[in-house]
């Protein structure tokens, strides 16, 4: 009886610590997926849907005075109820955010709200939708890590130049990494539209001397146009564009160690829970 009730208790905790790894691991493996679903539903918009969606949004943008005042700290509100800017429903994906230097493809939903922020990234309101366009700064917030995704706990490894990408409405967004920053949440300046440029900003919680700060990743918009200049600007030779502009990032190694790290550690805990489960039936034989 006390074998079983020990064995009893190790199954236990192992269910509670595979349940976050495993949730981690299962989301990362299904993301592809997710978002190659989300661009085909995209697709398949009409474009009067597409151009009603885009007039709701450039309204609601051209209500901002550019100066991020009325930007709600979502990891400081308990509870954010927000009225979207646009006709979706709660949990409805607006757009989709990736990341390649870091292996991350992550949903965008409006209103940084608990629940939106448990599924995945959300739009900060009083800042511009991530639409694209001069003098606009759409901020995008995510969890550190989360219970079942890891969410924006890599983004400390972007650096000047990496590359991140918004998938809105059939269009794609080039954003290129500027620089990092750390604010204090009640910074809301550090959020205002820079003068003559398109910005995105990501946005999640950091800790400096055991205080609650943010992390800020800067990223610049880069149109089309300026790809093929710079494309022609790093090779004299007639080289593939899409190898010289480096569309094709690859996941940095650390950052794919860590993940295949956490993949094994996964399965390991996984064959030992099994091996303990066959132990616990049989004690049920004698």
């Amino acid at each position: 009886m006390t074998r079983r009730l020990g064995l009893l208790i190790i199954i236990i905790g192992f269910g509670f610590l595979l349940y976050p790894l495993t949730s981690i691991t299962l989301n990362h493996l299904r993301a592809p997926g997710r978002m190659e679903t989300f661009l085909a539903e995209q697709q398949s918009l009409t474009q009067e849907n597409v151009e009603v969606i885009l007039e709701q949004a450039h309204a609601y943008n051209q209500t901002l005075d550019g100066t991020a005042n009325g930007a709600i700290d979502p990891f400081e509100v308990e509870q954010v109820s927000l009225t979207p800017p646009i006709d979706l429903e709660e949990g409805e994906v607006f757009a989709y955010l990736s990341i390649p230097k870091i292996d991350e493809k992550l949903p965008i939903f409006l209103g940084a709200s608990e629940y939106h922020l448990d599924l995945g990234t959300a739009h900060i309101d009083g800042t511009n939708l991530p639409i694209g366009g001069k003098d606009t700064r759409s901020v995008i917030a995510g969890h550190w890590g989360w219970r079942t995704q890891t969410i924006f706990r890599n983004i400390p490894e972007l650096v000047a130049g990496d590359q991140i990408f918004v998938h809105a409405l059939g269009e794609t967004l080039e954003y290129r990494v500027v620089d990092q920053e750390i604010i204090h949440p009640y910074e809301y300046g550090k959020l205002a539209v820079v003068p003559d440029e398109d910005t995105l900003t990501l946005l999640t919680c950091t800790y400096v001397n055991g205080a609650s700060d943010r992390l800020l990743v800067n990223a610049k918009r880069v149109l089309p146009e300026e790809v093929i200049v710079t494309a022609e600007e790093q090779t004299a030779e007639a080289a593939d564009l899409t190898e010289a502009t480096g569309l094709h990032q690859t996941p940095e190694t650390k950052v794919m160690v860590k993940r295949y790290g956490l993949m094994s550690v996964t399965l390991i805990l996984w064959l030992i829970l099994f091996v303990v489960v066959i132990r616990f039936l049989r004690t049920f034989r004698r």
